[in-house]
């Protein structure tokens, strides 16, 4: 878990939410999993589910090919 991730996890937990990281998910027939989710944050009161993937890149958005 690199800073941005504990920030993250700590900032939600602060809010209220119920926190957890490095989610797997999408089990594979032939074993492992397809993916990892970082952070997914729920709130019970107002039931909203956060999924955050924290990053440290740096480059734009146009560098990526994402229109802004």
């Amino acid at each position: 878990m690199n800073h941005l991730e504990k920030l993250t996890r700590q900032y939600y937990d602060w809010k209220g939410y119920l926190v957890k990281g490095n989610v797997k998910v999408g089990r594979l027939d032939h074993g492992g999993w397809a993916g990892e989710l970082d952070i997914v944050a729920y709130h019970p009161l107002t039931e909203h589910l956060v999924h955050i993937e924290p990053s440290m890149d740096t480059h734009s958005w146009k560098k990526w090919g994402i229109k802004e």
